[in-house]
């Protein structure tokens, strides 16, 4: 067992592995600004991404949010929806996928701008009522966000 564990962890220090939070935090600083524009069509999900970014930012990136500092995101949310998956033999909405489409601007400490478009999906199932709650949506929309800040991170390192 020891042996096996020594060579996964001489893999990674000799690939020069580092964790993506890491690679993130390196990229954007320690202070970031964000700016959320709202959807006019869907602003209650506006607000709840805007708080779910900072809080992904704060908790996951370990960034200070601050007004004045030198990287700036702007967040837009640029599509939400609701897909139905299956329905039942009745022809009730059994299950659905939770689609958000997000646009980020980053300005770097350099003044470099990067458009980042990421998307992020959740698929979930109903109770036998077949209507969606509100609960069960923002429930859905806080694990699709997480899955797309996820990849906002993966894009901000590669490009």
């Amino acid at each position: 067992m020891k042996k096996i564990f020594l060579s996964f962890a001489l893999f990674f220090c000799a690939c020069g592995y580092t964790p993506l939070n890491v690679a993130t935090s390196n990229v954007l600083g320690d202070d970031v600004c964000v700016k959320t524009l709202i959807n006019k069509a869907d602003p209650r999900n506006s607000l709840i991404l805007n708080d779910n970014f900072i809080d992904y930012l704060q908790h996951y990136l370990h960034k200070n949010i601050v007004d004045d500092a030198d990287t700036k995101i702007t967040l837009k949310v640029l599509n939400s929806d609701f897909v139905v998956l299956y329905y039942d033999e009745l022809g009730y909405a059994k299950s659905y996928k939770a689609i958000i489409l997000l646009e980020f601007e980053v300005t770097l400490k350099n003044k470099e701008t990067k458009i980042i478009q990421v998307s992020g999906e959740h698929i979930f199932n109903t109770n036998s009522i077949s209507v969606l709650s509100d609960e069960q949506k923002s429930r859905a929309i806080n694990l699709a966000s997480k899955k797309a800040f996820d990849e906002f991170a993966l894009m901000l390192n590669l490009k």
